[in-house]
């Protein structure tokens, strides 16, 4: 007697419902994957474009992995659940590289250095290049632009341009600019407020 094999069950075919979700879901992730490189670009801030993303990629996620789950058990296919990933993971790497930054600070040097030598001081909303700054000032040897919306978390305040380099910090000054190196002349700065009570 011949032995002849049991017929695998056959392959259901794939709703065009389940297609269109993906579709979607991808296309909604590169749109909010460009969003957080466009506020690492404007604000300067690889920190800052994480953390407001993180809360609604995690919850497109989220219906990534459900999809991706009802495709490979119920239809058998799994090549079209691997875009979502690819996109996060690359956007993830620009990002730790800090190209949106350095994009950013290069399409608006110019801008900044025609500002920062007229110093115009102003306290409402401007922009300069890609960034928003709510306050211009003049410092005695320098200009100084604070990022408007810089968030609690934020690594960056803003921007000041100090051609003779930043001033020694005032020994037992609570409050206090900090400056790092940033490009020549410029530096960023972030506002520290000492709350402990020492007294």
């Amino acid at each position: 007697m011949t032995a002849y094999p049991v017929p695998s069950a056959p392959r259901r075919g794939t709703p065009v419902g389940w297609w269109l979700a993906m579709v979607v879901i991808l296309g909604l992730g590169a749109a909010g994957c460009l969003w957080l490189m466009w506020i690492s670009a404007s604000s300067g801030d690889t920190l800052d474009a994480m953390l407001t993303g993180f809360m609604p990629m995690a919850g497109l996620f989220a219906i990534w992995l459900t999809l991706a789950v009802v495709g490979g058990v119920s239809y058998r296919i799994y090549w079209p659940s691997i875009g979502l990933p690819l996109v996060l993971a690359t956007t993830l790497v620009v990002l730790w590289l800090g190209v949106p930054g350095k994009l950013g600070w290069m399409a608006s040097r110019s801008a900044l250095d025609q500002a920062a030598a007229s110093c115009t001081e102003s306290t409402g909303a401007i922009r300069i290049g890609v960034y928003t700054f709510d306050r211009v000032q003049r410092l005695a040897d320098g200009c100084r632009f604070d990022l408007a919306d810089a968030g609690f978390l934020s690594n960056i305040d803003g921007f000041v341009r100090l051609p003779s380099g930043p001033p020694e910090p005032a020994p037992g000054k609570r409050n206090a600019y900090r400056y790092a190196e940033h490009d020549g002349q410029w530096h960023t700065y972030v506002y520290v407020s000492d709350y402990s009570n020492n007294d």
